[in-house]
Parts: C-alpha cells; sequence; structure tokens
C-alpha cells in the first residue's frame, strides 16, 4: 500500500502490481470480482452466473497456449454445459479486428468479455494476470475452488463438482 500511494510513478507502479497480486493470490475460497462489457458490447451480469460452475479463462488471439487449450475448453463445456457448467472467457486482446477474426471462425459456445479501446482488460489489471492462459474455476455459490486447471486438472474438478460426465468425450485437437 506504501508503494502504491508513492509520488513515484514507478514505486507506484509497482505497488499496485503487488497488490493486484496479492488480490488474486488470495482468490481460493473467495468470491471473485467479475465484471465489464461482452464481446457484443452489452454490460456483463455476474450475478447471473450463481447456481453454475464456471471457468474465468484470460487469453488472447496471439497467445499460443491460449489456442492449444481452446479445443479442450469446447469439449469440457459441450460435456457438462447441461449440468450447470459455463465458460467466461476474458479477452486481453488489443486488436479488435483479430479478436473479430478469431471469434467469427471459432463460434465459441459462451460469453467473452472484451474492453474495446482498453489495450487489455481492466479485471485482468485487477488480478494482476502477468501470463495468459490464466484460468479460475468458481463454484455454483460463487468462491473460487481452482486456479490455473487445464486438461485432465480441470476435468477432475468438474466431475467432482458436477458429477461425471453424460458423454464419452471426443479427444481435443491439442
Amino acid at each position: 500500500k506504501q508503494f502504491a500511494a508513492s509520488s513515484d510513478e514507478d514505486l507506484a507502479g509497482l505497488g499496485m502490481t503487488f497488490q493486484a497480486s496479492a488480490r488474486r493470490a488470495s482468490l481460493p475460497g473467495k468470491q471473485m470480482k467479475l465484471e465489464g462489457t461482452t464481446f457484443e458490447g452489452k454490460p456483463f451480469d455476474w450475478k447471473s452466473y450463481r447456481g453454475k460452475v464456471v471457468l474465468v479463462d484470460f487469453w488472447a488471439t496471439w497467445c499460443g497456449p491460449c489456442l492449444a487449450e481452446i479445443p479442450n475448453i469446447k469439449r469440457y463445456h459441450e460435456l457438462y454445459a447441461d449440468k450447470g457448467f459455463d465458460v467466461v472467457g476474458i479477452s486481453i486482446d488489443e486488436d479488435r479486428d483479430a479478436l473479430d477474426a478469431f471469434l467469427a471462425k471459432e463460434q465459441l459456445p459462451w460469453t467473452t468479455l472484451h474492453e474495446k479501446d482498453a489495450g487489455g482488460h481492466p479485471i485482468a489489471d485487477y488480478y494482476g494476470i502477468m501470463a495468459i492462459p490464466t484460468m479460475f474455476v468458481v463454484d455454483r455459490k460463487g468462491k473460487v475452488v481452482g486456479v490455473d486447471v487445464h486438461g485432465p486438472q480441470l476435468d477432475r474438478l468438474l466431475e467432482d463438482l458436477l458429477g461425471g460426465q453424460n458423454k464419452s468425450p471426443k479427444k481435443a485437437d491439442t
């Protein structure tokens, strides 16, 4: 807090980064603040997700590991959506045209948040997201129960939270 309050810009920025990192590190077991604008330009309603298990995915179209994870997320969405699973993608893309083209091609079946003129996303800054993909799993009560779970770890967590799969999983292209 002292660094963040400094008149020295570098120290103040460092202090804000420390605060955001501490906020992210303390998320497990707590409610996650999530706000912004959907890709379509509408206000995002985080409260409408209460009662669902939600994967919050910070990503960008220029991030190879993010793109490699999308087929897995699509597969889990297909397997668990009818049991109450959903995804909120938070794009930190600065190039809106690249995001437009990607979403038009991929047709992601979940909400994507993007701040058109932000050059990133304020929620990514709020939580000190420094590397992507960064993912959080939020339970039905709105509390973070998983941090950076991918692939089989995500599958096990979803199975624990939602019960077994309804269908045979299709192998994701990775």
